[in-house]
C-alpha cells in the first residue's frame, strides 16, 4: 500500500472518485493490503502486524471497511512461517493466502500428486485452517509462454489473417496446455492464471490487447473458459472441495540443490538489529502517547499523537510517529530487513528509521514530561548505547534517567546498563535512597574503537518499575563510588545460576534451583563462502545475500588469542570479557537475579585479506540428549519442531548438508532431552541448526565477495561507506555488530512451573519490549525537585495475568473521511465547527483506543498454558472508566467469518479448543497462543 497511498494523494479528485468507482465494483481488489508484503524468516510478529494494519487502515479511510482484503498475497517471500499461514491470514480476515515460493523438492512431489493447493493449519494450538494456493512455476510469472508485457519476448496474439504472423491456434492451444498442467497440479475444475511478474508491469495496452484477444479465441475454442477475476473470488470457488491439509511450513527453502536460501536469516546483521529496536521503540511510543492523551496540558501533544491515514496532498506537516510507524512497516519488506538489498537501497531503510526515532523521540519526551508533572522537562534517547556513546549520560557533573517499562509485566530488580564518563559514580532512586550499582570499564571492541565519543565505564545498576510505568533515578559523582573487583576468571555466580569457567571459556553451567548441570562449550567457528568465479564451470552457485552454500560441509575452528580475561565481580553484575580475535569479542554477564547468561558478541571487520568470504557462528556444545531434534521460533510465536535431515511432508535430499538444515531464528530456539532444557533468546533474527546431538550453532555475521545470482547484483561486503552508484566503490573498514543471546538451563517438564519454557517466554517478552531510557540533565536540587513531581508509577490499572502481554496500546488513528468521497464540495465553516467539537470532546475523555492482548504460551508448553480471563475494565481503571469494548480482527476492523474448509486428515488436537469470549462485564477469556484485537472506548 505504500506505492499504492504515494500514487493516490497525487491524484485529482476525478481520478480518485474513479479509483473508488472501481473499488466498489469489484474491479479493482485489494490483496494482502499490508504497508509492503513483509519477509516471513526475518519479522517479530509484531512488525508483521503493524504493517499489515497500517496497510489496512488506509484502505478503510479511502474506500471503506467493506473493501479490505480477503485474500493473503505473499508471492515474493523466500519460504513462508507458521505465522503467516495464521494470524497473517484468518488473524486479518482472509479465507486463503496465494504464495510463490516452496522448496523445489517439494514443489515436484506436489505437482506430481495434485497437491499445490491445500488445506493449511500450521499451529498446533489454535485449529483454524486457510486456503493455500502454490504457483506452480516456484515463483510468480504468467504460464510459460503466455507473457505480454514489453520485456517479455513472448509472441503476441495475432489475429490478422492476411500476416505472416497468424498464430491465434497457436497462441490458443498453448493457452489450453498450460491450463491443462496447471489442473493436473490440483483438485477442482478452476485454475488460477497469475499474468504478471517483476518488471512485467510497464505497458497495460499490450497486456490487455492480448490478453482480449486470448479470452475470446480461447472462448470460442470451447475446451476451456476464461475470463477475468480475482484471488477473492477464485478461492471462493473452491470452497465445496476436499482438499489435503498441511501442518508444518515451509522453510528453509531452496530453488535447487546447491541453492538453499538459508544465508538471508543473518545478512546485514546490523539493518537486523535496528529494525528490532525500532519496532520496540514503537510500540512504547504508542503507549505513551496514549497514556498521556487525557492530560489537561495535552491538547497539544494529542493533536501530534495521532496518525492521519490517507492525508490529503496539500497537507504541509506529518504527525511525527507517522514518520516512525511508515518506517518501521516498509523495513519489514522481504527486501528490506531481509538483508538482501543493494547496499544504498539498506542505508536508506536505516536513515528512514533514524528519522523516524528522532523525531519520536521528542513526542516520548513530551509524554514522559507530562506523566512526571514537569512540562519543561525535555529529554533524549540514545540511539548508541552497545557502544557506549551517550551524550545525555556523558557529563561528569551527574544526570537524571527516566526508565520506562512498556512490558505489561512488572520488572523487580531488573538490571539496566548506561554508559557514563568516569568509575567514580553512583545512582539513587528519587526518594534519596541509594540504589545497588557497579561501574565496570568499557570493553575496548572494535565497535567501540570505531565510534566516536564513547564513555569509559558503564554503570550497572537495580532498577524496580511497574507494568508499563516509569521510575527516575540520578546518577552523581561521588569519591565513595565502589567499582567492580578484578575476579580471578575461574566463577560466574548469582542466585540462579553458576557459571564455570576455564582461561576466559565457559567449562560448565549449573541451576542451583533446579541442580541441572552439563558442561558447556562455546566456541568461534566460519564457514568459507563458496565462491566460483569461473564462467565456464558447471557449478557456479555462490553464496550470497540470499543463500548460504558453503565451500565444505564443515565449519573451521577459530582459535582464541592469548590476551588474558577480563573478570569483574560485583553484587549487582559480574561479567568476563575475552578478545578472541582482534574482530572478535565476547562478553558473558550474570546479573545478580537474572535466571539467564547473557552473552555480548561484538564481531568484524571479519577479515578478507586472504579473499575468502567468511559466514561466523557460534556453537554452543553440551551434553543434552537432543536426538537431532531442536526448537525455532515462528516469528517470535509458537515454536516448531526441527529434525536434523528431515522434511515432515516428504522424503528430503539434501545435496547441501549444512545449509539444508538452516532455519530461521528470530526470537529463541532451544534444545531438550527428558531432564534439561538450554535455551537460547536473541535481540534479532539469525540463522542456526543443530548438525549434532546436544549442539547448537547461530550464524552471527557474514561477509561473502560474490554475488549469489538472484537479483541483489553486488556482494554482501558491507563497509564503512560506499561511493555514489551506478559504480560504487567501497570505503573503509567492514561492518562490525554487536548482538546478544541470553541463555538459560532450565526444567524441560511441560508440567513444572517455571520450566524451561516458562524462563524463556518471559526472557522472550522482555527482549522485545525493552526497558527505555530517557536521559536529562540533573536538577539543581533533585530530591526537592522529585517531592513535587510524579517520578514514578504507571496509568495501568492493574497488571494482567503473567501469561498474558499486552501486544499493542495504541490510540485509534483518526481516518481523513473526505477521502471516501472526493469529489464531494468541502465546507470550511463546518469543518472548523466540527473540529472545535472534536477538541471540546478531547478534553473531556481519552480517545479510543486499539487493545492488542496476546497469550504467551502454546499448548503443552506449560502449566501456564491454558485459558485465562483478563478484565479489561482493570486494565484502565481508575484512571479511565471503559464504556465500550468491542472484539475486531487484527488490523482493528469488523470481524468477519472466516470460511469452513474440508479437508481429507485432521491434526490431532493437543488441548481441548474453546471459544475466546466476551462478557458483559467486560472480562475477556484469551486461550494459548491467541492474539485478540480489541477497540475501547471512555467516558
Amino acid at each position: 500500500m505504500a506505492f499504492f497511498v504515494r500514487w493516490y494523494r497525487e491524484q485529482t479528485n476525478e481520478v480518485k472518485a474513479e479509483v473508488q468507482q472501481l473499488v466498489h465494483d469489484g474491479r479493482l481488489d485489494f490483496m494482502n493490503g499490508g504497508w509492503c508484503m513483509h519477509d516471513e524468516a526475518n519479522v517479530h510478529y509484531m512488525g508483521m502486524i503493524d504493517q499489515t494494519t497500517l496497510g489496512h487502515q488506509h484502505i478503510a479511510g479511502m474506500f471503506g471497511e467493506d473493501y479490505l482484503p480477503r485474500v493473503g498475497w505473499q508471492i515474493d517471500p523466500f519460504g513462508h512461517s507458521a505465522t503467516q499461514g495464521s494470524y497473517m491470514t484468518w488473524g486479518f480476515g482472509f479465507d486463503g493466502l496465494v504464495v510463490g515460493r516452496i522448496d523445489y523438492q517439494d514443489r515436484a512431489i506436489r505437482t506430481n500428486e495434485s497437491r499445490m493447493e491445500t488445506i493449511w493449519q500450521p499451529l498446533k494450538s489454535i485449529d483454524q485452517q486457510i486456503f493455500l494456493s502454490c504457483d506452480l512455476g516456484g515463483n510468480y510469472q504468467p504460464p510459460e509462454g503466455l507473457c505480454f508485457d514489453q520485456f517479455c519476448s513472448d509472441p503476441p496474439v495475432q489475429d490478422d489473417p492476411r500476416l505472416e504472423d497468424y498464430n491465434v491456434q497457436e497462441r490458443v492451444d498453448l493457452f489450453v496446455q498450460r491450463a491443462q498442467e496447471n489442473a493436473n497440479a490440483t483438485l477442482g475444475n478452476q485454475i488460477l492464471f497469475k499474468m504478471g511478474s517483476d518488471f512485467q508491469y510497464e505497458n497495460a495496452n499490450e497486456w490487455y490487447k492480448n490478453l482480449d484477444k486470448l479470452i475470446r479465441y480461447v472462448n470460442e475454442d470451447g475446451r476451456v473458459q476464461a475470463f477475468y477475476s480475482t484471488p477473492k473470488d477464485y478461492i471462493e470457488s473452491k470452497l465445496s472441495g476436499i482438499w489435503p491439509l498441511k501442518t508444518d511450513d515451509f522453510f528453509p527453502y531452496a530453488d535447487q540443490s546447491e541453492a538453499y536460501w538459508t544465508g538471508y536469516f543473518t545478512s546485514r546483521p546490523a539493518l537486523k538489529g535496528m529494525v528490532r529496536h525500532s519496532s520496540s521503540t514503537l510500540q512504547a511510543a504508542k503507549q505513551l502517547l496514549f497514556w498521556t492523551s487525557k492530560n489537561d496540558d495535552s491538547s497539544v501533544l494529542k493533536k501530534r499523537a495521532r496518525s492521519h491515514f490517507g492525508k490529503p496532498k496539500d497537507t504541509q506537516t506529518t504527525p511525527e510517529l507517522v514518520t516512525l510507524e511508515e518506517a518501521v512497516a516498509v523495513a519489514q519488506h522481504h527486501d528490506a530487513v531481509a538483508g538482501t538489498e543493494k547496499q544504498h537501497v539498506a542505508s536508506d531503510y536505516a536513515v528512514r528509521l533514524a528519522k523516524g526515532l528522532s523525531q519520536a523521540e521528542v513526542l516520548m519526551s513530551d509524554a514522559l514530561s507530562s506523566l512526571l508533572g514537569d512540562t519543561s522537562l525535555s529529554f533524549t534517547q540514545c540511539q548508541y548505547l552497545n557502544v557506549s556513546v551517550c551524550e545525555g549520560s556523558s557529563s561528569q557533573d551527574g544526570f537524571m534517567i527516566t526508565l520506562y517499562n512498556p512490558s505489561s509485566a512488572e520488572r523487580i530488580e531488573s538490571i539496566e546498563r548506561v554508559p557514563v564518563n568516569g568509575p567514580n559514580f553512583e545512582i539513587f532512586n528519587s526518594d534519596g535512597d541509594k540504589i545497588p550499582s557497579t561501574v565496570i570499564p568499557t570493553f575496548q571492541t572494535t565497535a567501540v574503537q570505531h565510534a566516536n565519543n564513547s564513555l569509559s565505564h558503564n554503570l550497572f545498576f537495580e532498577a524496580n518499575m511497574q507494568a508499563m510505568g516509569w521510575n527516575t533515578y540520578f546518577v552523581m559523582p561521588s569519591s565513595s563510588a565502589k567499582p567492580a573487583r578484578k575476579g580471578d576468571g575461574s566463577i560466574l555466580e548469582n542466585d540462579h545460576l553458576v557459571v564455570y569457567f576455564r582461561h576466559g571459556e565457559v567449562e560448565r553451567i549449573l541451576n542451583k534451583k533446579t541442580h541441572i548441570t552439563t558442561p558447556f562449550e562455546s566456541d568461534f567457528e566460519w564457514y568459507e563462502s563458496f565462491n566460483q568465479t569461473d564462467p565456464n564451470s558447471n557449478d557456479t552457485q555462490n553464496s550470497g545475500a540470499y543463500i548460504f552454500r558453503p565451500a565444505q560441509n564443515f565449519s573451521h575452528p577459530i582459535s582464541a588469542s592469548s590476551t588474558p580475561a577480563n573478570h569483574y565481580e560485583s553484587t549487582v553484575v559480574s561479567e568476563i570479557q575475552k578478545e578472541v580475535q582482534p574482530w572478535i569479542y565476547r562478553t558473558y554477564r550474570l546479573g545478580r537475579t537474572s535466571p539467564y547468561l547473557e552473552v555480548e558478541y561484538t564481531i568484524g571487520p571479519i577479515p578478507i585479506d586472504d579473499s575468502l568470504g567468511k559466514e561466523i557462528i557460534t556453537k554452543y556444545k553440551t551434553d543434552i540428549q537432543s536426538k537431532d531434534t531442536f526448537y525455532t521460533d515462528s516469528n517470535g510465536r509458537e515454536m516448531q519442531q526441527r529434525i536434523l535431515n528431515y522434511r515432515p511432508t516428504w522424503n528430503v535430499s539434501l545435496a547441501q548438508p549444512v545449509a539444508g538444515n538452516y532455519y530461521p531464528i528470530n526470537a529463541a530456539a532451544y534444545i531438550k532431552d527428558d531432564a534439561a532444557q538450554l535455551s537460547m533468546v536473541n535481540d534479532r533474527s539469525q540463522g542456526g541448526t543443530s548438525l549434532e546431538n546436544g549442539q547448537f550453532e547461530f550464524m552471527l555475521h557474514r561477509r561473502v565477495l560474490n554475488d549469489d545470482s538472484r537479483g541483489v547484483g553486488e556482494p554482501l561486503n558491507e563497509t564503512e561507506a560506499i561511493t555514489p552508484y551506478p559504480n560504487p566503490v567501497r570505503i573503509g573498514y567492514g561492518l562490525n555488530v554487536t548482538t546478544t543471546h541470553r541463555i538459560s538451563l532450565e526444567s524441560s517438564s511441560p508440567n513444572l512451573k517455571g520450566n524451561g519454557n516458562d524462563v524463556m517466554r518471559e526472557m522472550m517478552s522482555n527482549a522485545f519490549h525493552k526497558t527505555q531510557y530517557y536521559f536529562s540533565p540533573l536538577p539543581a536540587s533533585p530530591f526537592d525537585w522529585a517531592k513535587t513531581r510524579d517520578t514514578k508509577g504507571t496509568r495501568l490499572g492493574a497488571p494482567v495475568p503473567s501469561s498474558v502481554q499486552i501486544e499493542t496500546l495504541q490510540t485509534l488513528p483518526t481516518r481523513v473521511e473526505q477521502l471516501q468521497q472526493p469529489q464531494q464540495q468541502r465546507h470550511p465553516l463546518k469543518e472548523r465547527e466540527s473540529r472545535r467539537e472534536r477538541e471540546k470532546k478531547d478534553q473531556a475523555q481519552a480517545p479510543p483506543v486499539i487493545l492488542r492482548l496476546g497469550h504467551k504460551f502454546a499448548v503443552g508448553e506449560s502449566p501456564s498454558a491454558v485459558p485465562v480471563s483478563v478484565d479489561i475494565n482493570s486494565i484502565f481503571a481508575p484512571y479511565l472508566e471503559v464504556t465500550s469494548v468491542k472484539e475486531k480482527n487484527l488490523a482493528g476492523m469488523p470481524l468477519r467469518a472466516i470460511s469452513d474448509w474440508q479437508t481429507t486428515g485432521q491434526p490431532d488436537p493437543l488441548y481441548p479448543s474453546s471459544s475466546s469470549s466476551l462478557a458483559s462485564n467486560n472480562t475477556i477469556t484469551i486461550n494459548p497462543m491467541e492474539i485478540l484485537t480489541y477497540i475501547v472506548e471512555f467516558d
